[in-house]
């Protein structure tokens, strides 16, 4: 994917601040208990991680989770255009080296606290605070890699 070759982790993760809050929204008002109940779980695996790669792979569940519980099925296709990019060497680098710097447990605490008060709003049927949620935990993830 050509893409992916073009995009730098900053440029990956400020398309993800363009997209995944408004996502966040539409699905605190369209997921069902059933896609909650799913999204719980995958923010509970990222909890369990033990390395990077575990870690990355309950995440992407966890927000491509909540793309397909919007039943938008663009939305779906960006979140999955994304993750594509994200599966590539260069963010994988990056969080690899934010990972093993955070302390891995540290970082996936952090990250859970926020994935938990993303999934709170959600639960509360509650779109502009999934909005501010999504839109806080990945500008903390920015914050934390090594983009630039």
């Amino acid at each position: 994917m050509v893409l992916a070759e073009m995009a730098s982790p900053a440029d990956i993760i400020d398309a993800r601040l363009l997209l995944e809050p408004g996502i966040a929204a539409a699905a605190a008002e369209k997921a069902s208990d059933g896609d909650l109940a799913r999204l719980r779980e995958y923010a509970e695996r990222t909890l369990r991680a033990t390395d990077w790669q575990m870690y990355e792979v309950a995440d992407n569940a966890f927000h491509t989770g909540i793309a397909r519980s919007t039943g938008n099925p663009l939305a779906i296709a960006f979140l999955g255009v994304l993750s594509a990019v994200r599966s590539r060497v260069r963010w994988q680098r990056e969080h690899d080296l934010t990972f093993r710097r955070d302390r891995g447990k540290e970082y996936t605490e952090q990250q859970g606290r926020m994935h938990a008060a993303i999934l709170d709003a959600m639960e509360a049927r509650d779109p502009e605070r999934a909005y501010r949620a999504m839109d806080a935990h990945l500008r903390a993830v920015r914050e934390v890699m090594v983009v630039d």
